[in-house]
C-alpha cells in the first residue's frame, strides 16, 4: 500500500525539492498521487484532500517545461530529485487550458496525451482517467479543470509546477505555477529505510535547467531571423 509522509510547510517547488532531497525522501509527484487511487490508498487520499482545501494547494514534484515558439513541452516527474529517478515525457502539443474541463480536454488527442503524461500512464483510457480523478477528488469530469499557460505566457516563464487544489466547488490541476515564486504544501513518499537509496542523477536538476534555457535561446534567435 502506497503511503505519504506528514506535510511540509508552504514552499516553492524549487525549495520543496531541496527540502525533500536533504531528507533523502522522494517528493510526491502528480504520477504518484495518481497511483494512490489505483491502489485504493484511502488514508493517503484523505490526507491530500486536506491539503487541497481552503487557501491551500498541493505542490507536486512534477514540472512542465514549455517551449517558447510552439505548444511542445516536457512533463518531468520527480524533477531534481536525488532520492529517486526522474521520469521525462516529451509531448508535441500541450493544450492551452484557460481553464479546460476534463470532459472537454479528453475530446482531443493532444488533451488525452497530456493527461496520460501527467499521470505517467500512456495506456490509460478516457473512462479510466475520468473514474480515477473522481476517486481522487470526489468530483465529476465537468467539475475538474486543468490550467496551462497561453503561448505568450510560456515565453515569459518556461518552467511551471504542477499543483492540485479545490476551489469554487471544483478540483483544479494546475500547470501554471511559477517554480520559484508560488508556494504550496508538499508531501514525501513513505518508503522502507532498507529500500531507501541515493539517486545517481545528482546533476540532473542543473542539466535540465541549462538544456531548456539553451534550447529557448536558440529558438528566440531563430525567431528574430
Amino acid at each position: 500500500m502506497r503511503k505519504i509522509t506528514e506535510r511540509a510547510k508552504n514552499m516553492t517547488q524549487d525549495r520543496a525539492i531541496q527540502f525533500w532531497n536533504e531528507r533523502n525522501i522522494p517528493m510526491v509527484s502528480m504520477a504518484y498521487t495518481w497511483k494512490l487511487q489505483k491502489q485504493n490508498s484511502e488514508e493517503s487520499i484523505s490526507e491530500l484532500r486536506k491539503d487541497w482545501k481552503g487557501l491551500n494547494w498541493q505542490m507536486t514534484s512534477t514540472r512542465i517545461i514549455y517551449e517558447v515558439s510552439s505548444l511542445k513541452g516536457k512533463v518531468i516527474h520527480n524533477f531534481g530529485s536525488t532520492a529517486t529517478e526522474q521520469i521525462e515525457i516529451k509531448l508535441d502539443d500541450i493544450p492551452v487550458c484557460q481553464p479546460m474541463y476534463l470532459d472537454k480536454l479528453l475530446e482531443s488527442k493532444s488533451g488525452l496525451n497530456y493527461i496520460r503524461a501527467l499521470i505517467n500512464d500512456k495506456k490509460a483510457t478516457k473512462k479510466q482517467i475520468i473514474e480515477g480523478f473522481d476517486k481522487l477528488s470526489g468530483k465529476k469530469a465537468n467539475k475538474i479543470r486543468f490550467w496551462t499557460p497561453t503561448q505568450e505566457e510560456r515565453l515569459n516563464k518556461l518552467f511551471r509546477a504542477v499543483g492540485l487544489c479545490f476551489g469554487d466547488g471544483r478540483f483544479g490541476v494546475g500547470g501554471v505555477d511559477w517554480v520559484g515564486n508560488d508556494d504550496g504544501l508538499s508531501r514525501g513518499v513513505k518508503i522502507d529505510s532498507a529500500k531507501q537509496c541515493k539517486s545517481k542523477q545528482k546533476d540532473s536538476y542543473k542539466e535540465v535547467y541549462n538544456q531548456a534555457i539553451d534550447d529557448a535561446i536558440k529558438k528566440l534567435e531563430q525567431m528574430k531571423k
